[in-house]
């Protein structure tokens, strides 16, 4: 992966303005928010799959208004949910306290966290990787807070083909168009590559499960859905 030409400062700033713009429409997408019981119980079946029933420490890449970060604690986990959005973290922390959720949301850099090493039994994230300019070394620094044995889930799709049924996913691109040449994971990965960039950063057992149930979505799809997971070697 190559780094980026423009200063990552640049990119990010964009970032953060621009998810903030459209932080108060974000839950009206049936991506970004469950509409229904029978989406609300199939993602807190994929992520209790994944979690466990233990109670554990989870940390949330790019949380945006809490979709992951409220099913996990939902769930009993203790959850720490990170974006660089003002306003995302704002509209997260309405819904946690509306909900009675046990959950902490903060402002920050995911490729810079300021966790110390060791510190989360798990790290997810959701459509989050294809926005941030330096994949490769945010993979490390996810490595380095996880616990030994701890995972990485990350639930991403693969490139901009399909029905677009998607038009939502249209809409998000097109406004990176300015930074795509940036953003090594822009329009999504196939599974294949994102495990093969977790095997470089050290992640081991390395796998990836289709997401294609489109109870999950709300949407038809012919573009791959999946989470790819990996562990920190103990």
């Amino acid at each position: 992966m190559s780094e980026s030409r423009l200063p990552s400062t640049v990119i990010k700033d964009f970032v953060k303005d621009y998810w903030s713009g459209r932080a108060d429409t974000f839950d009206e997408s049936p991506n970004h928010h469950w509409h229904d019981e029978f989406q609300h119980q199939a993602w807190l079946d994929v992520l209790g799959d994944i979690a466990g029933e233990e109670r554990i420490s989870v940390l949330d890449l790019g949380s945006g208004t809490g979709f992951l970060s409220l099913l996990l604690a939902e769930l009993g986990h203790f959850v720490t949910g990170t974006d660089i959005s003002p306003q995302m973290v704002l509209n997260a922390e309405r819904k946690a306290e509306e909900g009675g959720r046990d959950t902490r949301f903060r402002l920050g850099d995911i490729e810079e966290l300021p966790d110390a090493d060791n510190t989360y039994d798990l790290v997810v994230g959701r459509h989050v990787i294809w926005t941030i300019p330096n994949p490769d070394l945010a993979l490390k620094e996810w490595l380095r807070v996880l616990r030994p044995g701890g995972k990485l889930a990350l639930f991403e799709f693969a490139g901009r083909g399909g029905t677009e049924s998607d038009t939502e996913q249209k809409r998000t691109i097109n406004g990176y168009e300015e930074f795509a040449e940036y953003l090594p994971f822009y329009g999504g990965s196939e599974s294949e590559r994102l495990m093969e960039a977790y095997e470089e950063a050290g992640f081991t057992s390395v796998m990836a499960r289709s997401l294609m149930d489109e109870t999950l979505w709300r949407i038809p799809m012919t573009n791959e859905r999946y989470v790819a997971i990996g562990r920190k070697p103990e």
